[in-house]
């Protein structure tokens, strides 16, 4: 067993076992024969531009250990390289040369804009589809978008990057199909083109000159003014190995990842380390990693998402701190989930029509139906509603349509051969906030997400949540338990949309998600704060507080009928803060009745409305909306039996404002409550004392006279 030194004033000729015979170079320790139980250790305080390359195992034993020595800061492990500017004509644009393609640039540590078009803000998407996009402000402008890179507001939850194949007029044709499409009203820019750099603090690289070219901040000193280049993908690159430790380093400016562990790779620990200013992810776990323990680890200034482990299984995610996720709205991880603060992902299939699924439905359907489905033949779908959706939409003739349903079918048959692993992982006692979309993403089976704290969700995208989990079938994502969490604020961002409504919620579970066990979480400052939506069922939702949303719990069925179904809510504490929020609400657009849960043993609260339970069913082409108080709830559904309620007498009784008090901390606490002013209740109507003791990860709600 080996130790091996590196400092910025080592030498690749040394001996490099000794602080006194250190190498210098990262690519010297990528030359070394690295067996089971040997150290490289990287100088405390010096900074090393490179990537690790980790392809040998260690042992359960004696593992592989890579990590730091001497005194001072954590080593840090970069991807970008210092390079010298020099003025071009005109003195404002700056270029560097440079052998190796760009993929950031940063000045003074601050990171720079790739040069775009508008320099601020979005076009609009006057029409489209797929493949193209229709702007009439084209028309306008002197500027070809042929090479460019469109960056898409495509839905709510996403930003699609399609490369700018052809430039005709007022449309831009991509190089390939979108998964969504362009839509009218939504909004997109345009980067990755020299004549788009007109702005401060843009860069551009040029390929087939290799030169990096920018315009300097303002408010930059050009003699004080430190460039680096973004050059290298990932800081450790972990391929098919086990049983190493990474721990004590600072990871910054890379691409892809801090650390990145690819196929294969089982039985790694990644403690204490900080990751920061990185594009895409912190840490990334590809398809087919296992047992990863990922803990005490500071992560921040990420452009795509915190941690994300793709179809990863018997992992343990804790004690990190996760902030300022996906605050760059279109770049970042290129897809959906970008802007995650911890993604536990499934790899989602996509639904499309192929030449093996036309050939498998000779017989069964029309000769007529399958011409027309030559036309959909290739086209991306993120689920099988929009398959069906878009059949809806293209099929001519109303014989066909019957048809539909039988052509999904045979396409989900087709992926259902398709096998990904995302199981058995463990996501406790993180701090995730300041995220662009979900605070904590939970695909697969069996997970359990407790004493997490998530905080600011939702800051540039809509239609998400704070803990937010989704399936793709109903063997997707199944059994997890979300327990012992607070939530404080998803805000919701409708910016480059047609849409003012923000839909940002606590914990949602979505389509197809079956057996979930939501438990004394706390939840406050959202949407919706517990939302099951169409097609998810059999959920237990016990034990919660959930206080000041628009919503506290509901049920929303929309697209298939009689989905939703077999839950269980008791012992929730739903209290509507303010008059405009309901304490539950039950909604079906498509059906006269509906009858998603079994509840009771909860408490319906509101200190400004007496009817803080709210149903919405669709009957005989009219939306049937009603308000209800816990005796008229009672009545109407003959459930929450053993409920209680806390409401004004009528609607125009005088309001009392109200509060929670949360500890958000590991150890009981105690708390002081002022009653000079005013007398304080809880929810039962027991007077206040001076001070209330809550247990770690509990509230209370206060209630003033």
């Amino acid at each position: 067993m080996q130790t091996y030194y590196l400092s910025n004033n080592g030498n690749d000729k040394n001996t490099g076992l000794s602080p006194d015979a250190p190498y210098k170079s990262i690519e010297r320790i990528n030359s070394l024969d690295i067996k089971p139980g040997d150290r490289i250790l990287l100088k405390r305080g010096d900074k090393f531009t490179g990537s690790i390359l980790v392809k040998t195992s260690g042992t359960k034993e004696i593992p592989i250990i890579i990590s730091s020595w001497g005194e001072g800061n954590r080593p840090v492990l970069s991807g970008s390289t210092p390079v010298t500017a020099k003025g071009s004509k005109g003195a404002s644009v700056y270029r560097c040369g440079i052998g190796k393609p760009v993929k950031q640039v940063f000045i003074n540590d601050h990171w720079l804009d790739l040069a775009r078009y508008p320099s601020k803000g979005f076009f609009g998407i006057d029409g489209g589809d797929k493949k193209s996009l229709k702007d009439r402000e084209l028309l306008l402008q002197d500027v070809d978008c042929t090479g460019a890179t469109a960056r898409i507001r495509a839905v709510n939850w996403q930003y699609e990057i399609a490369r700018v194949a052809k430039h005709e007029g007022d449309t831009l044709i991509f190089e390939k199909n979108m998964i969504y499409r362009c839509q009218k009203d939504y909004g997109y820019f345009l980067d990755n083109k020299l004549e788009f750099m007109t702005e401060p603090g843009e860069w551009y690289y040029d390929d087939q000159r290799s030169g990096l070219y920018f315009i300097p901040p303002e408010g930059i000193e050009v003699k004080k003014m430190s460039v680096e280049a973004c050059i290298i993908d990932a800081g450790i690159q972990i391929t098919n190995a086990n049983h190493i430790i990474i721990e004590g380093i600072r990871f910054e400016k890379f691409f892809l990842a801090g650390i990145l562990g690819q196929s294969g790779s089982s039985n790694i620990r990644i403690n204490g380390c900080e990751f920061n200013k990185i594009h895409q992810d912190g840490i990334s776990l590809e398809s087919g990693t296992s047992h990863y323990i990922i803990s005490n680890n500071d992560i921040s200034d990420i452009k795509g998402r915190g941690i994300a482990c793709l179809d990863t299984h018997d992992s343990v995610i804790r004690h990190n701190q996760v902030k300022r996720v996906g605050l760059f709205p279109g770049y970042g991880y290129d897809g959906v989930n970008n802007g995650t603060g911890i993604a536990i992902l499934k790899t989602e299939l996509v639904y499309s029509i192929s030449e093996n699924t036309l050939k498998a439905l000779e017989g069964q359907i029309p000769h007529e139906l399958s011409s027309q489905l030559k036309e959909c033949l290739n086209i991306p779908f993120a689920d099988e509603k929009f398959l069906i959706a878009h059949l809806e939409e293209c099929l001519s003739g109303p014989e066909l349509k019957p048809y539909i349903a039988k052509v999904a079918k045979q396409v989900r048959n087709e992926l259902g051969d398709v096998s990904y692993k995302s199981e058995n992982n463990y996501i406790g006692y993180n701090k995730v906030e300041k995220t662009g979309l979900h605070g904590i993403r939970l695909d697969g089976k069996n997970h359990l997400c407790e004493y997490n704290t998530v905080r600011d969700s939702l800051l540039y995208m809509n239609d998400g949540s704070s803990i937010y989990s989704w399936a793709q079938n109903y063997d997707y994502s199944t059994g997890t338990v979300i327990r012992r969490n607070i939530i404080q604020n998803s805000i919701g961002n409708v910016v480059a949309t047609p849409d003012f409504h923000r839909f940002a919620h606590g914990i949602y579970i979505d389509n197809k998600c079956t057996g979930f066990t939501v438990a004394d979480n706390i939840i406050t400052g959202t949407t919706w704060g517990i939302l099951v939506n169409d097609e998810a069922r059999d959920h237990t939702i016990t034990g919660n507080i959930v206080f000041d949303n628009d919503i506290g719990l509901a049920f929303s069925e929309y697209f298939m009928p009689g989905t939703l179904r077999g839950c269980k809510a008791s012992g929730n504490i739903l209290f509507a803060r303010f008059r405009n929020q309901r304490a539950m609400f039950i909604e079906s657009r498509i059906s006269p009745d509906f009858d998603p849960v079994m509840t009771d043993h909860n408490f319906y609260g509101s200190s400004y409305y007496t009817f803080p339970i709210k149903k919405l069913t669709f009957r005989g082409k009219h939306r049937i909306w009603e308000e209800f108080d816990l005796e008229s709830w009672q009545e109407e559904s003959g459930k929450d039996m053993n409920s209680l309620s806390f409401a004004p007498p009528d609607p125009e009784a005088r309001p009392r404002s109200s509060y929670m008090i949360i500890n958000d901390s590991l150890e009981t606490r105690i708390f002081p409550i002022d009653n000079t002013i005013r007398d304080h209740y809880d929810i039962y109507g027991k007077k206040s004392g001076d001070e209330v003791k809550l247990e770690a990860h509990t509230a209370v709600i206060i209630v003033e006279d």
